[in-house]
């Protein structure tokens, strides 16, 4: 049977597809050709689909969780403004620090892990494995963001009203 041709920007060493730099040619290049950005994503994508299923659910409920406390920072930052354009504007400034610490922090945001499909195209996970990590994290995901959003309810820690959380705790 014939070895299927990599592109030029991927190398095989029998075990899976991985990104090639081409540093060796091009010291100046700061940046991954397309080409380069999927290899990489996709040998990511490897470890993602690999991971144990305690260790996803906990990411994944650290995500939500720290998702759900981005969301109530700047809807608490938001309360006493008036002007639209101001609130949006401070959301816009807050929220961010959410997602950075959801990425610094390496836990599993569903939407993150939406391009998950690449690393089956490049034959290195099965369509079992992704629906599983989809599944974990979702479900982390929502039980993270309902602790935060129960919390707030319970304690009224935030300064919401008592049914904040009215859809997830039924207040």
């Amino acid at each position: 049977e014939p070895v299927p041709r990599l592109p030029f920007y991927a190398k095989s060493d029998g075990k899976g597809v991985y990104p090639v730099s081409n540093r060796e040619t091009n010291m100046e290049r700061l940046y991954l050709t397309p080409g380069e950005m999927i290899a990489a994503y996709s040998a990511a994508g490897r470890g993602k689909l690999n991971r144990p299923t305690a260790s996803l659910l906990l990411l994944g409920i650290l995500a939500g969780a720290i998702i759900a406390v981005a969301g109530a920072a700047t809807n608490t930052a938001a309360y006493g403004i008036t002007d639209t354009w101001t609130i949006r504007t401070v959301c816009a400034l807050l929220f961010p620090f959410g997602l950075g610490l959801v990425v610094v922090t390496g836990s599993e945001l569903f939407t993150g892990n939406c391009m998950l499909p690449i690393t089956l195209l490049d034959g290195s996970g099965t369509v079992g494995q992704l629906l599983r990590n989809w599944a974990l994290s979702y479900l982390g995901n929502i039980l993270g963001a309902g602790l935060v959003a129960g919390n707030a309810q319970r304690r009224e820690r935030l300064g919401y009203p008592r049914c904040l959380a009215a859809a997830l705790t039924g207040c």
